[in-house]
Parts: structure tokens; C-alpha cells; sequence
């Protein structure tokens, strides 16, 4: 089923509806109501596809004469149905002759799951370490999930291996030559992204391009380029991105296979993250940079591909866009100022790069026939 048109007069729409199917051409009339314009605008739908450009050409030629005489059809009365035992007010639901998306969500609840299962199980962990001022300052799962370790957490690990609570002991019960072997290992140096490079060397470090990069996915530990999506900071970050992972998700699971729907994901977290990592080390968290990537895609899709019938209004790509750029134009006054060194604003961690990486891979990946609608006979 595709669109064939959209008209703003009911009767014209209706007029050539029963004129296409004079001409043997299936086809629905269905209403929508634009909320921006508070119109009521007619979708013509053509059943199939084939009959879609002779369809064309008679709606083009339709256009320059609606009024011409041989638009004017009158379609033989349906046939009545037999008097059957319904009770009165119970009326027959219609089938529908537009072909819907079905109703699959199992893909996005799983992921909503995995990230709450391991928010909750990180802050269990957390809430032990909560009566030690610890020396390495994250959870076991987020060291396991995080897209790098930089060398400098195993060194820390050898050099508390025998303290009686690891990692996490209390720097203020260790003994002096262990805080002096801490501090000496706290000086290596790690790779904190391209990003201090461009502040000024009081800040920036000109001998970052030599620290080493992907450290532990060039050890084989690839499933890091896309696990931090998994990773939350706090109560307000996971439920923010679940709502819109709910939302979005769904959409676009009821129209793509979950082997696609699944790929979409993994390709979208594994782009965002990386560029999160490239600009600013790898230290961030989140699902943000795939939720921009499926708004992205969804609105490549609505462009170029309106029948698929994504129901995502306006709006949310305008709020979306405004958290965006919002939290860009912080991070850039930021930079400004301590370009100029005339002020310095409150630290704001935020993974920029992942959101406008994912919304731009999400645009492009939209916009390919492979993760078009395909609908079930």
C-alpha cells in the first residue's frame, strides 16, 4: 500500500476514489488531522503498488479538471446484509483495508530491562563502596561495560591487590609508602580524547596523541564499542532515556524485523560511542546517543517514506533538537571561556559528541532501502 495523494476537500478525494475504482483501481480514503495547521487533510492510498503510476497519471490529469464529467461516478449500492440476531447498538467492527504495523515491542522492552537490571545491580554495588572514600571511583560492572580501562585502573588493582578490600579501600587506612605508590601511578598518563588538545596549555596536554587508544578492544574486548549504551549515572539519566527508548523503539521495532531493528541499534551505539570516545576519553555513559540515533532515523523515514506511518509528532524532534543544541552552546561557552581564560563555568558532563554523532548516523541509515518497511502479507 502506498500514498498517492493528499487533498484538503473531502468531496474531491471521495470523487476520484470512486473514479479509481471504476478504473479497477483499489484505494482508501482515510482522514488525519494535522495538529499544527488544525486541518483535516485526505490520504488516497493505492492497495497495489503496481497500479501506483497509472494511478499517478490519472490523478495528475484529475488535477487540472476535477470538475470534468467523467469523475462523476456513481458506484452500484453495496449489497445488504442479511438481518442476523445482534442485539441492538451492537454493531460490526470493519476490517480495515490499510495495512498496519504489528504490534511488536519485545526488542525495546528487552533493552529497557537490560538497562535497569544493570543500573540497579551497578548501584548495589555502589552502595557497598558508599563508606569508603575509594581510590578507584567505579563499579565492577561499569569497568567490565566501559568502552576502555585506561592502564592506570590495573596498576591501582596490582597495588591494592592485597589491601583487605581491593580497589575500594579507605586511602586514609593505608600505609604511606602504598599512598606514595598510589600518587606515582595517578601520574600515568591516559587518553582523555582530542578535546583538551584545543585548551590552552594550562589545561590541554600537548603529549596526548601519543597515550594509547582502544586499549582493550584492540585486546579482543569488542563488545566495549557498544556497552556503555547499557550504563547509567543516575535515577534522573536512566528514566530520561527509558522514556524515550519506550517511545521511539517501539516505533520503529513494528516496522523492521528484530534482526534489522537489532543491527539499527548496535550500529547506531557503536558510531556514537566511538565518537564519544575520539573527542573525550573514555569515561561517559548512556543510551542518549542511540535515542537521538532512532530520532533521527524516524524522521529520515518520515520524509522519504511517509506511508510507513511513523507516529512521531513534530514536537519531539523540536524538543529533542532544542536539548541538543542547548547543551552544546553550554559546553561551547565553556570552551570559550577557558580559551580566554576570562571565567570558568560549573563542570556540565554530557556526551555531545554521542548525541550529534547518533542523530546523524540515524539520518543517514534512514534514509537506506535496507531498514525500509517491509509488511507481512
Amino acid at each position: 500500500m502506498r500514498i498517492l495523494a493528499k487533498l484538503d476537500d473531502s468531496e474531491k478525494a471521495q470523487k476520484f476514489s470512486s473514479f479509481l475504482l471504476k478504473e479497477g483501481i483499489g484505494n482508501t480514503v482515510e482522514p488525519t488531522f494535522d495538529l499544527q495547521s488544525e486541518k483535516t487533510d485526505f490520504s488516497l492510498w493505492v492497495h497495489d503498488e503496481d497500479d501506483l503510476t497509472r494511478a499517478q497519471e490519472l490523478f495528475d490529469q484529475f488535477s487540472i479538471n476535477p470538475s470534468d464529467p467523467i469523475y462523476t461516478v456513481q458506484l452500484p449500492p453495496e449489497p445488504e446484509e442479511p438481518a442476523s440476531d445482534r442485539p441492538p447498538g451492537d454493531f460490526p467492527v470493519e476490517e480495515e483495508t490499510k495495512v498496519k504495523p504489528p504490534s511488536k515491542q519485545g526488542l525495546t522492552f528487552f533493552l529497557v530491562f537490560l538497562c535497569v537490571a544493570i543500573f540497579f545491580y551497578s548501584g548495589l554495588q555502589s552502595y557497598k563502596m558508599k563508606d569508603h572514600s575509594v581510590v578507584v571511583r567505579y563499579t565492577p560492572i561499569q569497568l567490565a561495560l566501559l568502552y576502555d580501562v585506561p592502564i592506570v585502573v590495573d596498576l591501582l588493582k596490582n597495588a591494592l591487590e592485597r589491601e583487605p578490600d581491593g580497589i575500594y579501600t579507605n586511602p586514609e587506612t593505608l600505609p604511606p609508602e602504598t599512598v606514595a605508590k598510589i600518587n606515582k601511578i595517578n601520574q600515568t598518563p591516559i587518553w582523555n580524547g582530542f578535546y583538551p588538545l584545543a585548551l590552552p596549555k594550562k589545561e590541554g596536554d600537548p603529549n596526548l596523541l601519543s597515550y594509547p587508544t582502544f586499549r582493550l578492544i584492540r585486546q579482543g574486548q569488542v563488545w566495549r564499542t557498544f556497552t556503555p549504551c547499557l550504563l547509567h549515572g543516575d535515577i534522573f539519566h536512566i528514566i530520561f532515556n527509558m522514556i524515550f527508548l519506550w517511545i521511539l523503539g517501539r516505533q520503529v521495532e513494528r516496522r523492521l524485523s528484530t534482526f534489522r531493528m537489532l543491527f539499527l541499534i548496535i550500529i547506531l551505539g557503536i558510531l556514537s560511542n566511538t565518537g564519544q570516545y575520539l573527542m573525550s576519553g573514555p569515561f561517559f555513559l548512556g543510551f542518549s546517543g542511540v535515542g537521538l540515533g532512532l530520532a533521527g532515523f524516524i524522521w529520515s523515514r518520515q520524509k522519504i517514506a511517509p506511508w510507513e506511518g511513523h507516529l512521531i509528532h513534530s514536537s519531539v524532534f523540536l524538543f529533542l533538537a532544542f536539548y541538543v543544541l542547548a547543551l552544546s552552546f553550554y559546553q561551547i561557552l565553556s570552551f570559550v571561556l577557558a580559551l580566554t581564560g576570562a571565567a570558568t563555568l560549573p563542570p556540565f558532563v554530557i556526551a555531545n559528541t554521542a548525541h550529534f554523532v547518533g542523530a546523524v548516523s540515524g539520518i543517514i541509515l534512514g534514509r537506506l532501502s535496507f531498514f525500509s518497511w517491509r509488511p507481512k502479507k
